[in-house]
């Protein structure tokens, strides 16, 4: 039973860490909204953490709804199939319009001062994220649940969650602090337009490419 219960958690962990690093929408719009925005890097590390939790606690309610009501009061695949393609549509959405955003800073340069729009930005992000569905953590809230198990459940989703936010805040630093180390270009009226195709490079890739 111990064993049982070291595997589950480790599999927690390493689905949390891989299937963040394997979705690239995960760490890529707060890097490029990050950089763009000139955010330190705290408030990209506060963004990021905050939708992220938002991400994984989305989806473990509808989890442990799934697993106390039961398939036949709550029909799990339909909500999955509403969320995936509603989050890569918002963020194409965001990303498609704050490319506009980019191009048109780009062409006024420096004749017009830049409004102040990181908190709304922000807010997007916590909200697209929230709504995308996060697959990996169903099955791992089945198996405790077989067992009626309620430590496990707790514990399975403490893992996932810390290691899913964790990964995500990792990649985070370490996308800024290698942009960091790049010569220094003169191209910063571009980096809003940059930031934009970034974000809408990931949105394509949730709805198409399936990452």
């Amino acid at each position: 039973m111990f064993s049982d219960h070291i595997i589950l958690y480790t599999t927690a962990a390493l689905l949390g860490v891989t299937h963040t690093l394997l979705g690239p929408d995960h760490y890529i719009p707060f890097i490029a909204l990050g950089k763009a925005r000139r955010w330190s890097l705290k408030r990209t590390i506060t963004v990021t953490t905050l939708s992220g939790l938002g991400h994984v606690l989305s989806s473990i309610l509808i989890g442990l709804l799934l697993v106390f009501l039961g398939k036949e009061f709550l029909n799990f695949e339909a909500i999955e199939k509403l969320r995936a393609p509603l989050a890569g549509w918002l963020l194409f959405g965001f990303g498609v319009a704050y490319t506009l955003y980019g191009v048109r800073h780009a062409w006024l340069k420096r004749n017009q001062t830049e409004s102040d729009t990181s908190s709304s930005a922000s807010w997007l992000l916590f909200i697209i994220f929230a709504l995308g569905p996060c697959e990996p953590l169903i099955p791992l809230l089945m198996t405790p649940a077989a067992t009626i198990s309620t430590a496990s459940l707790v514990a399975v989703c403490s893992i996932f969650t810390l290691f899913t936010v964790s990964t995500m805040c990792v990649t985070v630093v370490a996308g800024c602090k290698s942009i960091d180390l790049l010569p220094k270009l003169r191209v910063s009226h571009l980096a809003h337009a940059f930031a934009g195709g970034a974000i809408t490079s990931c949105a394509v890739g949730m709805l198409f490419l399936g990452l």
